[in-house]
């Protein structure tokens, strides 16, 4: 049973997908991100449901980035994801909207 309250969840949501963006390796960001709220005191319940917002979101970009289009990898560097269509970022991890 989740015992936080669904704000927190999303801010953690948040937090953690701005700084899977922002890594070169987004899977071993979610990891660290993760242990910190196991730190923090947060039980396995909340903790799961971050994680699994997490990855949800991450896959579902990886799945929508235009066809051959590396430029929205997460293998790149965060300030090489960009397209001629505009930036591949979602709006929470562009500079113009920072996370919270």
């Amino acid at each position: 049973m989740i015992n936080k309250p669904p704000y927190l969840i999303r801010a953690a949501v948040q937090q953690c997908l701005n700084s899977c963006w922002q890594d070169e390796m987004p899977l071993c960001a979610l990891a660290k991100y993760l242990e910190k709220l196991r730190l923090r005191g947060w039980q396995y319940e909340d903790i799961h449901a971050v994680e699994h917002t997490v990855v949800r979101v991450l896959a579902k970009l990886r799945q929508d980035r235009p066809e051959g289009n590396s430029s929205c990898d997460f293998s790149q560097p965060a300030d090489a994801r960009t397209t001629s269509e505009g930036d591949c970022a979602p709006t929470w991890a562009r500079s113009e909207h920072p996370g919270p």
